[in-house]
């Protein structure tokens, strides 16, 4: 995903990026317009894999933003957890709660019979 750039040392001084400068006239400019086109970079990977997150989200009404990201990484795409979960909570986008299974008695035939509760407002 996108991560910090690592910073570039001047060989023989062992100086960083910041100080290179000063003894070599190597400007900074170049670096700085390489980590903004990264961040420009990872606004559009998020507005182009947003309809598709939408999509997964409706297509599999039971899986969770971690799930999707993770589908989203095996068809190829380079996507974190966080930036899923972010796209989720902008869409408004929830995983149903589960029912609750009904009791049942199953008989020897194979047949089911539903169970009633035995009293008012109760589950079986």
């Amino acid at each position: 995903m996108i991560g910090p750039v690592p910073r570039v040392t001047v060989p023989a001084l062992s100086r960083s990026e910041r100080m290179s400068p000063s003894v070599a006239p190597v400007r900074r400019s170049g670096s700085i317009a390489r980590r903004n086109a990264r961040s420009r970079a990872a606004v559009t990977t998020s507005s182009v894999s947003q309809p598709i997150i939408i999509e997964l989200a409706r297509q599999y009404g039971r899986y969770g933003y971690r799930k999707v990201a993770e589908l989203l990484r095996q068809a190829g795409w380079i996507i974190n957890d966080k930036r899923v979960e972010r796209i989720w909570q902008r869409e408004g986008l929830k995983v149903p709660h589960r029912q609750p299974k009904r009791g049942r008695l199953w008989l020897a035939d194979g047949s089911c019979i539903r169970l009633r509760p035995e009293q008012r407002n109760r589950r079986p």
